[in-house]
């Protein structure tokens, strides 16, 4: 039996499984992006954490963290 791969009965298979892979990639897209922002953010945090270090080292901050009776952080400079 010699069967086209084009003929009308293949066709809705093809077209559905085009369709999946495009979405497949957009999707695909989506998360690639997202990851970009989350690195970029996170970059940002690091930068900002390691400018506090820098000034805390340059200005000999020291810290101590206490525990606070409400659960909350007290900084204390000394």
């Amino acid at each position: 039996m010699n069967v086209q791969m084009n003929s009308p009965q293949y066709y809705p298979y093809y077209a559905n499984q085009q369709r999946y892979a495009h979405m497949d990639q957009i999707n695909i897209h989506q998360r690639i992006t997202n990851i970009e922002k989350q690195l970029e953010m996170l970059i940002k945090m690091v930068e900002q954490n390691n400018q506090m270090l820098r000034y805390m080292h340059q200005n000999n901050v020291n810290t101590n963290t206490m525990t606070g009776g409400g659960g909350g952080a007290i900084i204390v400079r000394m």
